[in-house]
Formats: C-alpha cells, structure tokens, sequence
C-alpha cells in the first residue's frame, strides 16, 4: 500500500518592476553598471515566491558560487565570503533609497 499525496508547487517568482529597477540601480553603485547582469528566467522553485505573492519585493543573486564551486543545497557548496561586505552595502542602499 502507498498513498500519493500531491499538492501545488511553488507559484513564479516574479519581481516587482519597481522594485527590480531600485536593484539594478543600487547594484551599479555598487559594483559598476557593467557586473549587473540579468539572468534568463529559469524553472527552478524559490521560496521568495510565496513573499512576492504578498509585498512588493525583488529577489536577487549575488553571484558567490565561483567557477566549478558545489551546487547550492549540496554539503560541498562553499561561498566566496568577500561578497558580504557588498551585500551589507547592497540592502543599506537599498534600504535608503526605498526610505528616502
């Protein structure tokens, strides 16, 4: 015996305009205009999803998975940890330009 219990998946991610543009633009100051890259819409489920369903917002990669690094969710995965300091920089501006 077994019992097959389905329900449904995680809803799209998808960003708030707005918000996506208070991004990009914080992330240029930041990094430069030309490290900002927009990547293809993909398949994978995020749990933000669920967030964006409720409250504007805009989700965000920081890019710290160097070259051939572990997936994420993997016990290997390990992070290039001198991106932090940029992403404290990243949500204070963010943070100040939405307050502002």
């Amino acid at each position: 015996d077994y019992e097959l219990t389905y329900g449904p998946g995680i809803p799209p991610l998808i960003n708030d305009p707005s918000m996506a543009r208070v991004v990009r633009e914080c992330a240029g100051n930041v990094v430069g205009p030309q490290q900002v890259v927009e990547p293809e819409p993909t398949m994978g489920g995020e749990d933000m999803a669920f967030y964006l369903e409720q409250s504007k917002g805009c989700f965000f990669f920081m890019g710290t998975g160097d070259e051939g690094c572990a997936p994420l969710h993997s016990p290997r995965f390990d992070f290039n940890e001198d991106v932090l300091p940029l992403g404290v920089e990243m949500f204070c501006r963010i943070a100040l330009r939405l307050l502002s």
